[in-house]
């Protein structure tokens, strides 16, 4: 099984071997700014072709996508063993205060 990367090969980005080459020091963005390549999809040295480093891609991106679209607003972190998840019944899903109060 081998990506294949179809139109967006046209697109003027640095590919190598079949791969987008991304800025993996900083947030992934391609050789064009504002255009970002996460997963499978990406090359940089070192890069581990597993589920997890896609995760990890993922949440440095969306930092970066965030402050690109609202410049002027500040990016909080949530976690989300403190504010609660919100379950498949529609109830959110806290963890209890004893413990919020320890992480904080």
């Amino acid at each position: 099984m081998s990506p294949k990367l179809g139109p967006i090969g046209n697109w003027g980005l640095e590919i190598e071997k079949n791969a987008i080459k991304v800025n993996n020091a900083l947030d992934y963005q391609t050789n064009i700014p504002g255009v970002y390549a996460i997963g499978d999809v990406n090359t940089y040295p070192g890069k581990l072709k597993l589920i997890l480093c896609g995760f990890h891609e993922a949440t440095l991106m969306c930092q970066s996508a965030y402050k690109r679209i609202f410049p002027d607003k500040k990016y909080v972190m949530k976690y989300t063993t403190v504010g609660g998840v919100e379950g498949f019944d529609g109830t959110k899903k806290e963890a209890p205060k004893a413990v919020v109060k320890a992480i904080q």
